[in-house]
């Protein structure tokens, strides 16, 4: 589709289209590859675990992306441009942190469900000790 729109403008304005539209069609190649990456594999475990830990992170960083890039065309009409980059460096910031949070919070429902099965076959074993001590010392009970 994106192929189709220069050939439906005049000859004369098609290097104009063309220069305009260059800082987006580096944009749209990276996208395509890292999305690409991020949801395709050779088994159906490699695809759930590049979903589980790449496709979020990555969905991200192509926004931000384009965010930026659409946002540099407004530059030269912005009056408080300083605040504006300063504002943009942040929002990087931000994004950059909120990646290393995902990924914490991972680690972190992993350590919590692994900590709740020990403590599940814990209790089971300590249940299961004392039912073979009740078995075993009920009969003396009785006398």
């Amino acid at each position: 589709m994106l192929a189709s729109i220069p050939q439906a403008i005049p000859s004369t304005w098609q290097e104009a289209l063309r220069f305009l539209s260059s800082p987006f069609t580096w944009i749209l190649d990276s996208q395509k590859f890292l999305l690409g990456f991020a949801v395709t594999g050779n088994t159906g475990w490699e695809i759930l675990l590049k979903a589980l830990f790449i496709l979020l992170p990555t969905a991200l960083l192509v926004a931000a992306l384009w965010c930026t890039v659409l946002s540099a065309y407004t530059l030269p009409f912005r009056s408080g441009r300083g605040g504006f980059l300063i504002a943009m460096v942040m929002s990087w910031w931000d994004a950059l942190r909120m990646m290393v949070f995902y990924w914490a919070g991972l680690v972190r429902f992993v350590v919590v469900v692994l900590s709740w099965l020990w403590g599940l076959l814990k209790l089971g074993g300590s249940l299961f000790i004392r039912f073979i001590k009740f078995i075993f010392t009920r009969p003396f009970a009785l006398l």
